[in-house]
């Protein structure tokens, strides 16, 4: 039998559940030229405030003013990723101009001793002949390392490209700055002296040939590294292979001669 007042399911001193609450609903309300967007919360109060301008003319001026800062922003972005280009470009140009003046270097330097080639020889004496037409003097010489390959078989090869790197650094040490020595082929080599007429080129390549002949000698006998040298002057309007013909007649004269000696084509 239940007690008036009591609970029907027996249970005694419970009360019976809360319902819950209501969520809070947001509101917006609006003030001349600004709008309020409140969110009540359990525990806290968010509001956003919102600008409404009144005026159309306010509204399409705003609009400018966006497209403005876009636009400005698009071309602030471009302008740095063409500095950024041209940049790259700039790098890229002075490594191409680097890699090519190394081509060229390559195309006119003789690979073993770094003196120049035969081809940029025969290019540049082209040159000073054209010169020489207009008065100024040209002679030529052609040294030859005496006994070369009789140093190869008795000190290897690689003591004879030592010789050869020896020889350039004396020569080009002794020529003057309107000079350039050039590697003929194996152990000969071209000395083109522009203004020297050739009793100035005999006397360079005495010079040469005795600074050669007392150097220090890399056999353990004491025999000695000596060179012979032809040299002719250009005549205009003489060929420059006859030039070179004369300079030749001559080296091949200095070697009957006995070798490490210097004469002068007539």
């Amino acid at each position: 039998m239940t007690r008036p007042g009591s609970s029907k399911s027996g249970c005694n001193g419970c009360s019976s559940p809360r319902p819950p609450r209501p969520w809070p609903s947001a509101s917006l309300s609006w003030s001349p030229g600004q709008g309020i967007f409140v969110i009540p919360l359990p525990r806290a109060t968010w509001s956003l405030s919102i600008w409404r301008p009144e005026s159309t003319a306010v509204r399409r001026e705003g609009f400018r003013l966006l497209f403005f800062a876009i636009v400005l922003g698009w071309f602030t972005a471009l302008g740095c990723y063409i500095g950024n280009l041209r940049s790259k470009l700039k790098r890229s140009n002075e490594e191409l101009a680097v890699a090519l003046r190394e081509a060229e270097a390559l195309a006119w330097r003789d690979p073993l001793t770094g003196c120049y080639n035969r081809r940029y020889a025969m290019e540049q004496i082209e040159l000073e002949t054209k010169r020489a037409a207009r008065g100024v003097r040209l002679s030529v010489c052609l040294a030859d390392l005496d006994e070369f390959k009789a140093i190869n078989d008795a000190l290897g090869h690689g003591a004879g490209d030592d010789i050869l790197r020896r020889f350039v650094d004396t020569v080009s040490k002794l020529l003057r700055p309107t000079g350039f020595v050039a590697r003929f082929g194996g152990e000969e080599f071209l000395l083109v002296l522009s203004q020297a007429a050739a009793a100035d080129a005999a006397r360079v390549a005495e010079r040469i040939r005795r600074a050669v002949a007392e150097a220090e000698t890399p056999f353990p006998d004491g025999r000695r590294i000596t060179v012979s040298i032809g040299v002719a002057e250009h005549r205009t309007p003489e060929p420059i292979d006859d030039t070179l013909a004369r300079a030749d007649r001559a080296l091949y004269q200095a070697k009957r001669d006995g070798r490490d000696r210097v004469v002068l084509a007539p």
